[in-house]
């Protein structure tokens, strides 16, 4: 057992919801079903062997591709063992890879040439992860080094674009639901920025938490509102 670090329901088939867990497993349960058992989990899948994360899954996020596409949906993780993997569950729980996220300076951090160059140094640890509403093909991942990348479905070694202004981990990253050039970010910088998908080196708007001394952990969009969240 361990435990649940993300939880995602379907946007399609509402019965089904997902679980990120702490060891890099992932498990869906369809709750239809009578009993506590996911319907189908990687820690079963010993050929995965490293196709499944290998440090804790820290965003999920159920990605609808359209109603003319097969399958519908897709289900995307991100993981703290700098990986984007996405899952498929047509033979059991199968994964592929869809970024292996680079390690890049983050000029308001510091001491960022001060990395050891082993292999897991060379790896950004992945923490948020979302997609807009209306584009399965791109996504923003949020790191453990203060950095957002903006990343394409076609392309695993490199990003469309990166956003720099966070000086801690940014924890979560939203789209917002109405308008897909904008999304959110929350971080341990105690702050919640504001940000336009065409500006790269500065958010449009930054949001300190009330307590000067807390990290943000989360933030998401009003469902009904697309000014507030």
């Amino acid at each position: 057992a361990s435990g649940v670090t993300s939880l995602q329901f379907s946007t399609v088939y509402p019965n089904l919801v997902a679980a990120g867990m702490h060891d890099g497993s992932i498990a869906i349960w369809d709750l239809r079903r009578p009993g506590n058992a996911p319907v189908v989990e990687s820690s079963e899948a010993p050929l995965l062997g490293d196709k499944k994360h290998a440090d804790a899954v820290w965003g999920l996020r159920y990605v609808d591709r359209g109603a003319d596409k097969m399958p519908r949906e897709f289900l995307a993780s991100v993981s703290s063992d700098g990986r984007v993997l996405t899952w498929s569950t047509k033979k059991g729980l199968e994964s592929s890879l869809l970024m292996m996220l680079k390690r890049m300076p983050n000029p308001r951090l510091g001491n960022t040439s001060n990395h050891k160059e082993g292999v897991i140094f060379r790896q950004a640890s992945g923490m948020g992860l979302d997609f807009p509403r209306t584009d399965p093909s791109s996504y923003l991942i949020g790191t453990e080094d203060g950095l957002i990348h903006r990343c394409s479905t076609s392309y695993n070694e490199q990003y469309l674009d990166t956003y720099y202004g966070h000086a801690g981990p940014v924890y979560k990253v939203r789209f917002n639901p109405y308008w897909a050039d904008v999304f959110l970010s929350a971080s341990a910088d105690w702050s919640m920025r504001l940000w336009s998908v065409k500006t790269t080196d500065e958010a449009l708007f930054t949001y300190q938490s009330t307590d000067l001394s807390a990290a943000v952990n989360d933030v998401v969009w009003s469902p009904h509102n697309s000014m507030a969240f």
